[in-house]
């Protein structure tokens, strides 16, 4: 019977040809899988690391407290489902004089949750979670703590240890927004004005002229670009209702809101005073336009010789002057109608040869500036030359 050396059927002639140590090594070699292509021993499975999350930090606006958490998320983390956000409020005294500790597992019963949100919603690497809590003040509770905090809750359902407390006493006499903000464009800035506030979150209204906590209004700015921020105009409260942005560029897009600024607010456990802004007012956009001419040009003065006039002139003071236009005329007192334009479009010098005249005789010359956006001064005075030959 015919046999395949292939399935190696006949052990006793192999042995003969390799030898008993060969044969062996041959064994060995591939019961270590020499030829399945395995390199080296297998790599243990990539660790996943868990979500975590940062201590909650507060800042209280208007009539919301404004949460912010630091959140990091690998890209390969442990399988969390979310991080619940809680608050506990707790009726406080003035002696009380710190923060009393509290444990979690009291929190845990008496907080509310006030959001879950599911982890696929966090970018992956290092954020800020930010969540906005409207407050509600109890009549009569002035002195109450608000105690935030975050967890992380896992697909079992089983979760991590609490955030660090955020902890905070809210000021309710912060000011309501102030309202009918209006501007008025002038040459060198854009005024704006609004109704002062008329009330405090707590209901309180004004005593007098005075509101109760106020102290002044802040002044913010943006542009309509896409991801434009808001930036404060203003580097301290201002007292009365009215502002004037001097740093402002013509044909630019921009949108203002005015917040009211109350205090001073004293922190439980020692901090010092601070301020806190109302909600914003309502946004009003702006469009500056330019409608306002520079000032008529001075100093033009005339020669001629050799049969042409040269003129020369100061240059106006405005920054945003384009040029400048020359206008002629064969009487001082002609109508508008007969003076001619001599410049085919705006001098961008102090100076001009006109050698289209007429030896001996007389011309009449006038001057006008032009800005970027083509607004014209009123003429400059009048100044005279008879062609010299």
């Amino acid at each position: 019977m015919k046999t395949s050396a292939a399935t190696f059927s006949n052990p006793e002639r192999s042995r003969k040809k390799l030898g008993r140590a060969q044969w062996a090594l041959w064994l060995l070699l591939i019961g270590m899988g020499v030829g399945c292509g395995k390199i080296g021993e297998p790599l243990p499975p990539i660790p996943r690391v868990p979500l975590t999350i940062g201590k909650v930090g507060l800042r209280q606006e208007g009539g919301e407290m404004i949460l912010q958490i630091g959140v990091s998320r690998p890209r390969l983390a442990a399988r969390p489902v979310r991080v619940d956000l809680y608050r506990l409020v707790n009726p406080i005294s003035a002696a009380d004089g710190g923060e009393k500790p509290i444990l979690q597992e009291e929190y845990v019963l008496q907080a509310t949750l006030l959001a879950s949100i599911p982890v696929d919603q966090l970018p992956v690497g290092r954020s800020t979670l930010t969540y906005r809590d409207p407050l509600r003040p109890a009549p009569g509770a002035r002195l109450v703590e608000y105690v935030y905090a975050a967890r992380v809750i896992g697909q079992s359902g089983a979760s991590l240890d609490l955030s660090e407390y955020g902890r905070v006493v809210p000021f309710w006499d912060v000011a309501q927004p102030p309202t009918a903000l209006a501007v008025t464009q002038e040459e060198k800035a854009v005024e704006l004005r609004w109704e002062p506030s008329a009330a405090t979150l707590s209901g309180r209204s004004r005593e007098g002229s005075a509101l109760p906590g106020l102290i002044g209004y802040h002044v913010y700015r943006r542009t309509l670009e896409e991801g434009a921020a808001w930036q404060r105009l203003t580097e301290g409260p201002l007292t009365q209702p009215a502002f004037r942005d001097q740093q402002f560029r013509f044909a630019i897009d921009y949108a203002y809101q005015v917040r009211a600024v109350s205090g001073p607010v004293t922190r439980m456990g020692g901090e010092g005073p601070e301020t806190v802004e109302s909600g914003p007012s309502q946004e009003l956009r702006h469009r500056p336009v330019d409608t306002f001419p520079p000032s008529a040009p001075s100093g033009l003065t005339v020669a001629s010789v050799n049969g042409i006039v040269s003129l020369f002139w100061a240059l106006n003071p405005e920054p945003d002057v384009a040029g400048y236009q020359l206008y002629r005329a064969e009487a001082e007192d002609a109508p508008t109608s007969q003076w001619q334009r001599v410049t085919t479009s705006p001098l961008a010098r102090a100076s001009y040869r006109d050698d289209r005249v007429t030896i001996g005789r007389t011309y009449f010359y006038r001057l006008t500036a032009v800005d970027q956006s083509g607004n014209e001064s009123l003429p400059s005075p009048v100044a005279s030359e008879t062609v010299q030959p």
